[in-house]
């Protein structure tokens, strides 16, 4: 028979065994609720990929449109941006004829183009994010009648400073249709299809001012 164990050695077996059973229930314990929790967000996760699936087969997604129709909103979204930035040299030809009517120096009569270029970077700041926020279709439908509105009323105007203002409301007014034609763009066509309907659209915003 062995002799009994001195009292520090005993002490010390029992605090081996209570740490090897406290790391063999954490071993065990550990993959199950690792399990639990993995069944739990499962059917979260199953749901998002069936919803992803169905949006990108969905007909209603831009990018399962037809060509005829791709094609038709890049138009749009090219001709918006032309009107945008035609607007910026058309008035430059009447500088002369401002300044006669107006009674004002030539330095003043360039402030009527200045104030709308002006105006075509300010408004992307908030065209922009109304965009992604309320979708591309609203932003054109509310800028682009609003902006016809504002530069016929600077082509009948009288006033100086009414045509300062109503030409600075047409370009803030137009300048949406430069800021998110890129975006609808992306919104139809995959990657691998962007470089034509990009090129025609960048194409625009150097012919207006050609042709204005």
């Amino acid at each position: 028979m062995a002799p009994p164990a001195p009292m520090g050695q005993t002490s010390d077996i029992e605090s081996a065994n209570t740490t090897e059973k406290a790391a063999m229930t954490t071993a065990i314990d550990g993959p199950t609720n690792g399990r639990a929790r993995d069944e739990s967000s499962s059917p979260d996760q199953a749901h998002q990929l069936d919803a992803a699936w169905v949006w990108e087969e969905d007909p209603a997604n831009p990018v399962n449109w037809s060509s005829r129709k791709k094609l038709l909103q890049v138009l749009a979204a090219s001709t918006a941006a032309f009107t945008a930035s035609v607007g910026t040299s058309l008035i430059s030809p009447g500088r002369v004829q401002i300044q006669e009517e107006f009674n004002v120096t030539s330095v003043q009569a360039i402030l009527p183009l200045s104030l709308y270029v002006f105006a075509l970077g300010l408004g992307p700041v908030l065209s922009g994010p109304l965009s992604e926020t309320l979708g591309r279709l609203p932003v054109y439908l509310g800028s682009m009648p609003i902006g016809a509105f504002f530069a016929l009323g600077a082509g009948l105007t009288h006033n100086f400073h009414a045509l300062c203002f109503l030409r600075f409301m047409a370009g803030f007014a137009f300048s949406p249709s430069l800021a998110i034609g890129a975006g609808t763009i992306n919104d139809v066509y995959e990657p691998s299809q962007r470089a034509m309907p990009s090129t025609l659209f960048i194409l625009m915003p150097f012919l207006g001012p050609g042709f204005g």
